[in-house]
C-alpha cells in the first residue's frame, strides 16, 4: 500500500509505502533510561573528585592512559546514573506543556486544514 499523507507539517505532503513484509510484534513493553537529577549529578561530581587518578596521570602511553580514564569514568557514571527500566503505559503521556486548550486548538486546526485540503477555493489555491 502506498499513498500521500495529507498533513500540515510541511509545505509538501509526505509519501508513504507499506510493504507486505511482516515483522513479528514485540511483546516488550519496557524501556530503559537513566535518571538524571541534581542529586545524581552531585553524586557523580563527588565521585569524580574523590577518585584517585594517579594511575591515569602517571601512565606514559596515551592510549593506555585514555583507556584507564574511560574505564574509571564509565564506572563512576554507571554508579551515579544507574540504568532503570520502566513499563510503557497503555496511553503515552502527552507533553506537559500541551494543555487541554492547546490540544483542542490543535485538533480544530487539523480539522480546518483537512477541510481546506478537500475543498480548495480559487483564493486558497493561489497561496
Amino acid at each position: 500500500t502506498a499513498g500521500i499523507m495529507v498533513t500540515d507539517i510541511s509545505d509538501h505532503f509526505p509519501v508513504f509505502l507499506i510493504s507486505g513484509i511482516e515483522e513479528p510484534l514485540s511483546n516488550d513493553t519496557r524501556y530503559s533510561y537513566r535518571q538524571v537529577n541534581e542529586a545524581n549529578k552531585e553524586k557523580f561530581v563527588e565521585s569524580l573528585t574523590d577518585t584517585c587518578w594517579d594511575n591515569v596521570l602517571e601512565e606514559t602511553d596515551t592510549e593506555v592512559a585514555y583507556d584507564k580514564f574511560l574505564t574509571i569514568f564509565t564506572l563512576l557514571f554507571d554508579e551515579s546514573f544507574p540504568m532503570k527500566t520502566a513499563k510503557i503505559g497503555k496511553h503515552p503521556r502527552t507533553k506537559p506543556w500541551l494543555t487541554r486548550g492547546l490540544l483542542k486548538s490543535i485538533k480544530k486546526k487539523n480539522k480546518l486544514y483537512w477541510k481546506y485540503v478537500k475543498n480548495p477555493t480559487p483564493l486558497t489555491e493561489s497561496t
